[in-house]
């Protein structure tokens, strides 16, 4: 890591090169960020399920980590095969999806 440090201090090229894959790296992780959004239509249909239907998809959600838990922080989508919930693990923050048919 030192000999990182020192080329990065002494060589321009490095310099750059490094600013470079910082600069790649923070537009990856903002795309990743923004990525979260609701289509208009997929919500449209979503509002059409009964509340206590969607508390029931909303709590019955598979976590390849922690099993059968709630979905939150989710955007929906409307895709060919119906609504899909894509949100993170309530539990454990990790990503999750539910098709709602």
């Amino acid at each position: 890591m030192e000999l990182l440090i020192e080329a990065v201090k002494s060589s321009p090229e490095a310099r750059e090169h490094v600013t470079e894959i910082l600069l790649e790296e923070k537009a990856r992780k903002e795309y990743a960020r923004l990525s979260g959004v609701t289509s208009l239509e997929g919500m449209k249909r979503w509002r059409e399920v009964q509340p206590d239907v969607q508390e029931r998809f909303l709590s019955n959600v598979f976590c390849g980590n922690c099993g059968v838990v709630r979905i939150k922080d989710y955007t929906v989508q409307l895709m060919p095969y119906g609504i899909v919930l894509e949100g993170v693990c309530s539990t454990c923050s990790r990503k999750v999806a539910r098709v709602v048919e």
